[in-house]
């Protein structure tokens, strides 16, 4: 309840401080995003003649990629402003292998491919002290994200999990600085994003028997024998990041 007062809270400074005639930026920034507090993504497995077998985690965050993102910033005062963002991060790919070697020494393979990619709107709070061309800021704000996942499993066919739906709430901070006099400075910073999605939809194919059906997801199922094809459970998916950003600032 309290994270939509908060956006709604945001929102509303904004949109009053348009009718004060405030000074107001345009910010645009790109950077790469990597991994924070990273979690498990999946298992690897190695069998040796099926008799030994050699299990690795593998751990990491969707939230990693390179990233943009535009906003529109404006001051209520010299050192405090609100800002409207807009973000898309075009996210990563983990590939998690499975090996087999026969008795008569044969190798193979099953793989697992997980790719992902969001867009958000990021209202934030920004407080800054001017010295002299240097213009350091730390930013506060919350995360409305949008995130898609796509999982392909290969043994002898693929077969393809498109995960979506749901809106993701996440938190971010920011600290920077800005360079220069006049209608245009650079910018740099450092961004850290907590997000983390529950998917309530999944599209299951594949390119053989041409497999196709349809899952809503929830976080309980209720089943006498077993669920219906249509029922799954959803998952928690990790889009934390720390991510380094330049761009340029207009003040106009």
């Amino acid at each position: 309840m309290f994270k939509y007062l908060y956006v709604l809270l945001t929102l509303s400074l904004i949109i009053s401080s348009l009718s004060f005639g405030q000074t107001f930026h345009i910010n645009i920034n790109g950077g790469y995003s990597f991994p924070a507090s990273s979690s498990i993504i999946g298992v690897t497995r190695t069998w040796d003649n099926n008799t030994m077998e050699t299990d690795k985690n593998i751990y990491g965050s969707y939230g990693r990629g390179v990233n943009i993102e535009g906003a529109v910033e404006m001051m209520i005062s010299e050192n405090i402003g609100i800002e409207l963002g807009v973000l898309n991060n075009f996210g990563s790919t983990y590939e998690i292998s499975t090996s087999y070697k026969s008795i008569n020494n044969s190798i193979l393979f099953e793989t697992e491919k997980f790719s992902s990619h969001y867009w958000g709107i990021n209202p934030a709070v920004t407080i800054s002290s001017k010295i002299n061309v240097l213009t350091p800021y730390i930013k506060f704000g919350v995360l409305m994200g949008f995130p898609e996942l796509k999982r392909v499993y290969w043994d002898e066919w693929a077969t393809s999990f498109d995960y979506s739906g749901g809106m993701s709430f996440g938190y971010t901070g920011a600290l920077g600085v800005s360079l220069g006099r006049g209608w245009g400075k650079f910018l740099c910073e450092v961004k850290i994003i907590s997000m983390v999605w529950n998917p309530t939809k999944v599209h299951v194919s594949s390119n053989v028997n041409h497999l196709l059906y349809d899952q809503d997801l929830t976080n309980s199922i209720t089943y006498k024998q077993e669920p219906a094809i249509n029922q799954g459970l959803t998952t928690a998916v990790n889009f934390n990041s720390i991510s380094l950003n330049i761009g340029v600032q207009l003040i106009l």
